[in-house]
């Protein structure tokens, strides 16, 4: 039986790794809280816990951590609003009904949050007669500017066209994001990386952060 002192040791006296649990005992993944005891190396750890945060079953509370997040947050919406609305009009232009088109296209969007929020607050307005500009309104999904060109081209009959610039805009925005994005994990990298050394292997960090940022931002827009 090994010491506590010397657990992150291998045989030799190296430093391998900070040991720090010695078996997983429960996970509530809607709360994502795990208990644990000592003895259970830290990159099994982040093994199970990446493992465990990329599961479907997973994706409302990991959508819900990520909009907690002022980078991840303006990342999600972003990607969000520009794919939605990227969808939205292709399948318009396809003929497909203004419900069904919606519909489709608000359970495209990758955050459960605001697939939501697009689901029950726009669809309803459509159901009662009302039209795609009155839906987004209701699901406070647009910021003022793009709401009001979605408005205009309603009421103009230039509604293709106002999709366009407003995915234009989103899609813009969601790129500047995703650098915010990228330098804010290249921060954190190296501030965690700081806090480890002598403790835990640089890969027992970098593992996480990477499934972190390709959980949250990996998906590119589609054409």
């Amino acid at each position: 039986r090994r010491s506590y002192g010397d657990s992150c040791l291998n045989h030799g006296g190296g430093l391998i790794e900070m040991t720090g649990l010695d078996r997983v005992i429960a996970f509530d993944a809607a709360a994502g809280v795990l208990v644990a005891e000592a003895g259970i190396g830290l990159h099994i750890l982040c093994e199970v816990a990446g493992f465990v945060w990329r599961q479907p079953g997973f994706a409302p509370t990991r959508d819900r951590i990520a909009l907690m997040l002022p980078v991840m947050r303006k990342l999600s919406y972003t990607r969000a609003v520009a794919g939605f609305t990227r969808l939205l009009r292709k399948l318009l232009l396809a003929g497909v009904s203004p419900e069904t088109a919606f519909v489709a296209a608000a359970n495209a969007v990758p955050n459960t949050v605001y697939k939501n929020q697009l689901l029950t607050g726009g669809v309803p307005v459509l159901r009662a007669g009302n039209g795609l500009d009155a839906a987004m309104q209701a699901s406070g999904m647009l910021e003022h500017d793009p709401l009001q060109l979605l408005i205009t081209g309603q009421r103009t009959g230039q509604w293709s066209e106002m999709l366009d610039k407003v995915t234009a805009y989103y899609q813009d925005a969601a790129a500047k994001s995703t650098e915010d994005a990228k330098n804010a994990q290249k921060r954190l990298a190296i501030l965690v990386t700081m806090l480890s050394v002598g403790y835990v292997t640089i890969g027992a960090v970098a593992g996480p952060l990477k499934a972190t940022m390709d959980v949250f931002g990996g998906a590119g827009f589609g054409e």
